[in-house]
């Protein structure tokens, strides 16, 4: 991994790179201290995804049937991330089913394929491997 730091004024913007390109902006305000206000923290993060790489969600259920019902929910407009928050038999139901950004080789067979295959914005149909069922989203 290749770490690069470039000081601007009195912050910093941080980009890591290694073989996908993933670029943190990090912007700390601090208010005067004559208003004596407490210190406020704004964050902004974008993803550069490379093409061997894919940013994806999922929601991980024990049946076929309730990959199914998933599925019909978002087609109803439900919000992925609070399905997966809610129903998701995976960790990372915590961040909305978000796994982040990884590269060929770092996920089971039939999930990198399904995830590769989508375009951003996508949602699988019902993806089975030796975890359960998936649905998955493409986001970036």
């Amino acid at each position: 991994m290749v770490d690069m730091k470039i000081k601007i004024g009195e912050h910093a913007l941080v980009a890591m790179g290694a073989v996908a390109l993933v670029l943190a902006v990090v912007y700390v305000v601090l208010p005067s201290m004559n208003q004596g206000a407490s210190q406020t923290q704004t964050t902004t993060t974008t993803t550069l995804v490379s093409p061997d790489t894919v940013r994806a969600a999922h929601i991980l259920v024990a049946t076929e049937n309730e990959a199914k019902e998933v599925i019909l929910r978002l087609e109803s407009g439900d919000d992925f991330a609070a399905i997966a928050r809610e129903l998701s038999l995976c960790p990372s139901k915590a961040q909305g089913g978000d796994l982040g950004v990884f590269g060929r080789g770092a996920m089971v067979a039939e999930f990198e394929s399904a995830s590769f295959a989508l375009g951003v914005g996508e949602v699988s149909e019902p993806v089975q491997t030796r975890f359960g069922w998936h649905v998955i989203k493409r986001l970036a």
